[in-house]
């Protein structure tokens, strides 16, 4: 077998009359298993066939893992408590959709809940529902019979700005200070050192983060722009103790540490308490589209919410065209992640918002200040921006596996712009869009003063193998990647060759340019996803 390497990319099977080859290295995929690549495939240099966490290439460029991703890590099937079942129709649903359910709804969840659990299972029907829904206890799944004939119709008068149809969110939640760090917390670390444990152990929920001091600002050029958070502490990362070791005061956790969090910055951790955890949605049609004057009159109102959550689901979750008079599906957002990790989000498709004007609306997949959240098999159609990062400096390590993006617009003034899924607000890092199919967009940039000074959308931000008949436009701070596109991608890396983002600063204090590998080649990119290989190398 011959090995060619030419440039930034590593050609396999060149001049050689085998199919496939078989690699036996060190790092296996799989115990015992030798690994097929096909004929002609082509690698990234910044990941050989032979990479490991912590890999860099020869100019200190590299690649995250990003197979913690999802419901526990994605190490087991999603799965959940099953006490006992709760059938909505046991407590008065109507599913003709004639009458209010919202009572008998909320009574079949209070069952579930003093149950420490279970099932409410709504059977074939339409519900209507004029109450918002809340679950504020672990191991509730909302599930239905099938998404294709199980249909929630949402019709709740008054201003829904910041309320949500599903919510889960704790009622005993708690953030408490455990102590500053002694030492920097830095890139791939599994383990970090405190003043003092003060009483942290194995299996605790932690939160590490740091000031956005001024010399951080001065760090990301960003002290004309990031003033709201300008010396407030943020949180970076959601992590789960593995051991706390008392002798050396340290802490180890599975997730390696994403970015450089400095002891100059007053970089310390937060013990959380009260999670909500292994909830979910499944099997559902959801609607609550209305009048469009309706719709406006509410800002960032979603279909569901997930907050202060972990190892959680939204599976098989769809939307349909609602009474609104018009073909559409939801008054404004659909799903939003929040303060959270470790959720899976599969096999949706949430489409057709009526509000795609600006004030926080039309985001159909919505992560803020979240870890580890994992969107796969999904689809995000007519929405503002269908697929997003937003709020500041706390969402990393999330992963969109073969997503598809198209239709996004944006309504300003009466009139309708073309609107992509993006990167939004204040530094969003080292997350993956992988194999997925951009038929409009995805855009990391400078976004200056817009959005409350969001500035540097993102930085360590990774596109593999792009499909699609859309654009990428990635201007990063520091290094972004674009790993394999399809010859009908558009990629953007270069604002100054763009008029008008030149005109608008989008590259401002960005450089270097981001790193762009196999562009055109993405049918020959191996493997074709990044997520799933890494998580075979480490299962």
């Amino acid at each position: 077998m011959k090995y060619l390497i030419l440039g930034l990319v590593i050609l396999i099977g060149c001049g050689d009359t085998q199919s496939s080859l078989k690699y036996d290295g060190l790092d296996k995929i799989g115990v015992g298993k030798e690994e097929n690549v096909p004929d002609g495939a082509k690698f990234s240099s910044l990941y050989p066939l032979d990479w490991e966490a912590g890999f860099k290439n020869l100019e200190g460029e590299y690649l995250q893992d990003y197979s913690y991703a999802g419901y526990k890590n994605s190490e087991v099937s999603i799965s959940y408590k099953v006490n006992q079942n709760f059938n909505v129709l046991s407590y008065g649903a109507d599913k003709t959709g004639l009458n209010d359910s919202s009572g008998a709804i909320a009574q079949a969840i209070a069952a579930a809940e003093a149950n420490q659990g279970g099932i409410v299972y709504f059977p074939n029907g339409q519900y209507l529902i004029k109450n918002l829904i809340k679950i504020t206890k672990s191991n509730v799944v909302l599930l239905g019979e099938s998404s294709e004939n199980t249909k929630l119709y949402f019709n709740i008068n008054g201003n829904l700005t910041d309320k949500h149809n599903i919510s889960f969110e704790p009622s005993n939640y708690q953030s408490i200070f455990v102590s500053n760090l002694t030492r920097d917390a830095l890139v791939f670390d599994k383990s970090i050192n405190l003043d003092s444990l003060n009483g942290l152990e194995k299996g605790d929920d932690i939160i590490i983060g740091a000031k956005i001091s001024t010399d951080f600002q001065l760090d990301h050029s960003m002290q004309s722009y990031w003033t709201i958070p300008k010396d407030k502490w943020r949180p970076f990362f959601r992590r789960n103790v593995l051991s706390a070791n008392p002798g050396s005061k340290s802490v180890e956790f599975k997730v390696p540490v994403r970015y450089d969090l400095k002891i100059r910055d007053e970089a310390s951790v937060y013990k959380e308490t009260g999670l909500i955890q292994n909830c979910g949605v499944s099997n559902l049609s959801l609607s609550n589209a209305s009048t469009l004057a309706n719709a406006e009159a509410s800002n960032r109102h979603h279909l569901i919410k997930m907050f202060h959550a972990k190892n959680c689901f939204i599976k098989n979750v769809k939307t349909y065209a609602g009474k609104s008079g018009e073909d559409k599906h939801l008054q404004s957002g659909g799903i939003l992640i929040s303060n959270s990790k470790n959720i899976t989000i599969q096999d949706s498709d949430i489409r057709k918002a009526q509000n795609i004007q600006g004030g926080g609306n039309g985001y159909l997949y919505e992560i803020l200040q979240s870890n580890e959240v994992l969107v796969k098999n999904s689809k995000g159609f007519e929405g503002r921006h269908n697929f997003i990062q937003n709020w500041d400096f706390s969402t990393n390590g999330c992963v969109f596996l073969n997503v598809h993006s198209s239709g996004g617009k944006s309504r300003n003034n009466g009139f309708l712009i073309d609107s992509y899924s993006e990167f939004h607000h204040s530094l969003a890092l080292a997350n993956l869009i992988d194999s997925s199919t951009l038929d409009d967009g995805w855009v990391v940039w400078n976004r200056k003063s817009e959005s409350s000074n969001s500035g540097h959308a993102g930085t360590q931000n990774v596109f593999w193998n792009t499909a699609g008949n859309g654009k990428i436009i990635s201007y990063q701070f520091g290094k972004g990647y674009i790993i394999g596109t399809a010859p009908s991608i558009e990629v953007k890396i270069d604002s100054s060759k763009d008029p008008l983002h030149n005109l608008m600063g989008r590259g401002e204090n960005t450089q270097p340019l981001d790193i762009v590998e196999l562009e055109g080649e993405a049918q020959n990119l191996y493997p074709q996803s990044l997520f799933l290989h890494q998580l075979s190398k480490r299962l």
